[in-house]
């Protein structure tokens, strides 16, 4: 549930994970690119172990977006195989600048955010749903 500032007129949008079953044109990507070219303006997936390795980042990363601007940010100092090779450590490895919101600098500070603002009984829930190792949605839930 986005949480506003309650300011007048103020708009919440909701920003879903980015689709990444197209592979390497998905949106997922073209936003990993885009980012990784702010900071590696020669950055390009230039060829088939660059772009496969994008695409699993894109995809381990469930699309999100914050995760991916995080992970493109270290093209400055690394290769998408790199990257790649160390979400295993993601939330040691996706750290943003320290000019934005403290929830926006790492990954770990946007999930703790997040679950946060759940009640008690919905972080019962997700610490049962958790042992879902490929996820789980609302069908689950109901069985």
């Amino acid at each position: 549930m986005p949480e506003g500032l309650g300011v007048a007129d103020e708009q919440l949008w909701l920003v879903p994970s980015l689709d990444v079953d197209a592979g390497s044109d998905s949106a997922a990507v073209e936003l990993f690119v885009e980012r990784a070219r702010s900071v590696a303006s020669r950055f390009a997936l230039s060829n088939a172990d660059d772009g496969a390795a994008v695409v699993d980042i894109c995809r381990r990363l469930d699309g999100i977006p914050l995760a991916i601007e995080l992970a493109a940010s270290r093209m400055a100092s690394m290769t998408a195989s790199d990257v790649r090779d160390r979400l295993d450590h993601r939330f040691r490895l996706l750290v943003g600048s320290r000019r934005g919101l403290a929830r926006h600098q790492t990954l770990r500070h946007a999930v703790a955010w997040s679950y946060d603002l759940l009640d008690d009984a919905e972080k019962v829930l997700l610490g049962r749903c958790s042992v879902f190792a490929g996820g789980f949605d609302s069908k689950v839930l109901v069985r």
